[in-house]
């Protein structure tokens, strides 16, 4: 599913001189997916390649003069010999496009890594160090980056007290751009170990657009001082900590001044998301309710997408639902589901700790704990309570089926 005409972002004016740019960042090339099934992890690696392929594409049909790479490129920093066959020649497809990587915490520039190992095309710049400019003279552009050299960095990569410069060979009036892998601090937040990036610091260079990355959800491009600056996110989600449409940053930068759109590139998304089964007194009504709700809610994205579900609401105490069959049920239907159960019992306790039974007596014990646990206003304990209730009760009638999908 390539969504790539979709715009989530854009901040539009009139620029009278600019270059055209694609930023990226976070593409994670090599992840295992090791967290689903065998079939399932080929696949996501399969589509994640086509997506990065698809934003190589993207620079050639959009004429991107510019390609800013914010960190973690790679997943890791040993990759085959083919995956890094397969980045370069794609580089390679696109020569009219200058390539910046600013390596990450994932794919950080040390001894032996591809960045290092590998003969990369004339059209791709690898920052190896240090924070440095590099002056594109055709197009009248300076691009400054830096790299990690560790899978951390507390000391920051951000030279204090920077402002963009005219560096030797550059005009005075050249577009000034940064490419950067690293957390932007906020609120109370005041260190990092992923090269703590101030919005201070981004006001102060003076440069004409940041590109940030590592954190993996999209911003919308903001401004500080005359600076403009904007994490692109990951453009292939890993996981369900993922959720949703994701893309790439592509449009124009002038002096102090932008022109984005965010295009939506990936190929399958991941929600998390609750679904209440208040009521349902059957494993299949339940399953039934679940299915009808996604299936409505996300219709034509359903079959397509992952899901991770908690199931909500009051069931019948001698109801426990199985969350394994619902997930194998989802499965069927979708990419991919996990499941979780936080419902709770369907009782009236006051009623029930009068019982002259072993029910009654467990009810009895669990009321007084929960009484307790109110009055000291523990909901974590009321919460664990209230489930250790639920199972118990549901344990009188039937045998338990206790799981939740990791």
């Amino acid at each position: 599913m390539n969504r790539s005409c979709d715009v989530l972002w854009k901040k539009e004016e009139t620029v009278p001189r600019k270059i055209r740019i694609v930023h990226t960042a976070d593409l994670h090339l090599g992840s295992p997916f090791s967290t689903l099934p065998a079939a399932r992890a080929a696949m996501r690696r399969d589509e994640q390649w086509r997506t990065f392929y698809d934003i190589v594409s993207i620079c050639r049909e959009r004429k991107a003069q510019i390609l800013l790479i914010a960190g973690d490129l790679l997943d890791a920093v040993r990759i085959s010999s083919e995956q890094s066959r397969a980045i370069i020649r794609a580089f390679t497809e696109i020569p009219d496009t200058r390539v910046f990587i600013s390596p990450g915490n994932h794919d950080p520039y040390i001894r032996f890594c591809p960045y290092e190992a590998e003969e990369w095309p004339s059209n791709v710049h690898v920052f190896s160090g240090n924070f440095e400019p590099v002056v594109c003279s055709e197009l009248n552009t300076v691009v400054w980056g830096a790299a990690f050299r560790s899978a951390h960095n507390t000391s920051g990569l951000c030279p204090p007290d920077f402002e963009v410069t005219a560096p030797e060979g550059a005009k005075s009036d050249a577009i000034q751009l940064i490419v950067l892998h690293g957390e932007l601090l906020s609120g109370s937040k005041s260190e990092s170990s992923y090269n703590p990036i101030r919005t201070s610091w981004i006001e102060k260079s003076n440069a004409d657009y940041a590109a940030l990355g590592h954190i993996h959800d999209a911003t919308p491009v903001r401004r500080s001082g005359r600076t403009y600056f904007a994490y692109s996110g990951c453009p292939e989600a890993r996981g369900y900590d993922e959720p949703g449409p994701r893309g790439v940053y592509v449009g124009t930068v002038g002096k102090g001044r932008t022109d984005l759109e965010y295009v939506i590139v990936n190929r399958r998304d991941f929600y998390t998301l609750d679904v209440s089964i208040d009521g349902c007194d059957t494993q299949k009504i339940m399953t039934d309710l679940v299915l009808r709700d996604l299936r409505d809610q996300y219709r034509e994205e359903f079959k397509e997408s992952a899901f991770r579900i908690t199931l909500i609401g009051a069931v019948p105490p001698d109801f426990s639902p199985d969350v394994a069959a619902l997930r194998a049920a989802l499965r069927r239907e979708c990419f991919d589901a996990r499941v979780y159960d936080k419902t709770t019992a369907q009782i009236d306790p006051a009623m029930l700790r009068k019982e002259k039974s072993l029910r009654g007596v467990f009810a009895e014990i669990l009321g007084k704990r929960r009484e307790e646990a109110v009055a000291a206003g523990d909901e974590a304990a009321i919460r664990k309570i209230d489930a250790a209730m639920k199972l118990g009760l549901a344990s009188f009638e039937k045998e338990v089926r206790y799981h939740d999908d990791s």
